[in-house]
Formats: structure tokens, C-alpha cells, sequence
């Protein structure tokens, strides 16, 4: 049994990457919907594939700070692995389908 501080001191060590993780979904939903909102009201200067690469690089931080959120040493099992995974990327489609929602919406 592991104490409240250990627990603790576990979680604050988490923070830089949950923190990442958190920034690359913001980062995929802004950049993705940006491209929706550009690309349905022309693009001028051409910033379409600036907000594209902005969203696949917040895809990419996403899941590199996920896969680093788990210690090789922690030896996780695989269905708690699966869960936490697949909980991640829901809320991740969850935020964008949103954020995309609103955007249309909004510019509708």
C-alpha cells in the first residue's frame, strides 16, 4: 500500500505530461477546426495547411505524452492499458466534435 504523499508525489510527476496531453487536444480540436472554418469560407492567404499541420502536430503530442504517461517499469495490464487508451481518444473525438459543432454553428 502506497501513501497519500507517494500517491501524491506519483501525480505531480504526471502533471508535465497530462498537462502536454491536454494542450495537444486543444491544439488538434483549434487546428482542425480552423481548416472546417477555412476551408468553407475560402482561404486568401492559404492558411489551410498551417491549421492542418497545427491539428495533426496536437494529434501527435497527444499521443506521444500519452504513451510516456505510463512507466516501462509500472508493467500496467493490458486491459487497464486498453480502457485508459480508449477513454483518451473518445474524449479527445468527444472535444473536437464539439469544438467543430460550435464552429459551424457559429459561423452558420
Amino acid at each position: 500500500m502506497s501513501t497519500i504523499g507517494e500517491r501524491t508525489r506519483d501525480e505531480i510527476r504526471q502533471l508535465p505530461r497530462t498537462i502536454a496531453r491536454l494542450l495537444g487536444g486543444l491544439a488538434a480540436a483549434f487546428g482542425f477546426g480552423c481548416a472546417a472554418w477555412l476551408g468553407t469560407h475560402g482561404d486568401p492567404a492559404g492558411n489551410l495547411s498551417t491549421a492542418l499541420l497545427v491539428g495533426a502536430a496536437g494529434i501527435v503530442v497527444f499521443v506521444l505524452s500519452g504513451r510516456q504517461k505510463v512507466r516501462p517499469t509500472q508493467k500496467a495490464p493490458a486491459a487497464v492499458r486498453a480502457r485508459v487508451s480508449s477513454l483518451a481518444w473518445s474524449l479527445l473525438l468527444v472535444f473536437v466534435g464539439l469544438f467543430l459543432a460550435v464552429t459551424w454553428w457559429l459561423t452558420g
